[in-house]
């Protein structure tokens, strides 16, 4: 074939450029990379640039990966921060130990304690003679200056406590079946007061007070309610009404005005004042007022022997 001297210059030229990208590429991988990459990238290439586009690519991709990395970081930080536990265990904890083990008094409490009672009547032999004896001396006082006056009600107590031996007695001992010299007679009739006595019925004592004769039976349960002049034993078989005859005895003989001297007067004193036949009693009787006070941490100066 015969070529045009302007054709050779021309296949001069293409050829001449075929060695310089060869010269410039120094691998295959160029190619490569253009015959990937475009028809753009083949100029590029050609003009030395096609190198430095990979770099830049690899260099953003390297970046995106810090960055996500860093994300993930962050996160599993944030996770691992927001703990539950250990709130739980101190609200546990105080709930355990703010419960109270001992509830306060309630407004308005009885004057005296249950072991202060417990104290001053040591021959209630079980749990169920404290608890009637208790709850029934509490409700006679209530509304009255026994409940509200603190040595008062010592000084009834150890009135109470010498008359019925300790709250043990209902009955006179001398009105019990097994006694000797029996008594059950001897307060007998209308005494003072000509009450209307039911046949067959007797008024010996009876009670924390040891409630006698039948004009008291009478006046006692017109102020209580109850007709204890015809049925005088419920005096001794119901607590609540052993409590309020004593309690209606003492406010009737002003036993709570004086000292402990007076109230043995009004209610023992032919017996036991001034030297009488009973004047041993009345040292028993003392000396059970002061394990009283001494229960109750109270002291008395006042005169305590008649």
């Amino acid at each position: 074939m015969i070529f045009s001297s302007s054709t050779l210059s021309t296949l001069g030229l293409v050829l001449c450029a075929a060695t310089t990208v060869l010269a410039r590429g120094g691998n295959a991988n160029v190619g490569a990379d253009v015959a990937v990459s475009g028809q753009n990238h083949v100029s590029s290439s050609a003009n030395g640039v096609g190198a430095k586009a990979p770099k830049s690519k690899t260099t953003k991709a390297k970046t995106t990966k810090a960055k996500t990395t860093k994300t993930k970081t962050t996160k599993t930080k944030t996770t691992k921060t927001k703990t539950v536990k250990p709130t739980t265990t101190t609200i546990t904890r105080t709930t355990a130990t703010s419960t109270p083990t001992t509830p306060p008094s309630p407004p308005g409490s009885f004057l005296m304690t249950l072991d202060e009672f417990k104290c001053a009547f040591t021959k209630l032999t079980t749990d169920q003679m404290v608890q009637d004896r208790w709850t029934g001396l509490q409700a006679a006082v209530a509304g009255t200056s026994l409940g509200s006056s603190r040595s008062e009600l010592a000084m009834f107590l150890g009135e109470i406590d010498h008359e019925s031996d300790g709250l043990t007695a209902v009955v006179e001992y001398c009105a019990l079946p097994s006694a000797k010299s029996s008594c059950v007679t001897s307060y007998d009739g209308p005494a003072w007061c000509n009450a209307p006595v039911p046949a067959g019925k007797h008024y010996y004592g009876r009670g924390f007070i040891q409630l006698s004769w039948s004009c008291n039976y009478q006046a006692a349960g017109k102020s209580i309610g109850v007709d204890l002049l015809s049925n005088p034993d419920l005096v001794a078989t119901d607590i609540t009404l052993a409590w309020k005859t004593a309690v209606w005895f003492w406010y009737e003989n002003n036993c709570g005005k004086g000292s402990f001297a007076d109230a043995t007067r009004a209610i023992n004193g032919q017996l036991e004042c001034n030297g009488g036949s009973g004047a041993a009693n009345q040292v028993l009787r003392i000396q059970r007022y002061q394990e009283v006070l001494k229960c109750m941490s109270m002291t008395d100066s006042r005169p305590m022997s008649c």
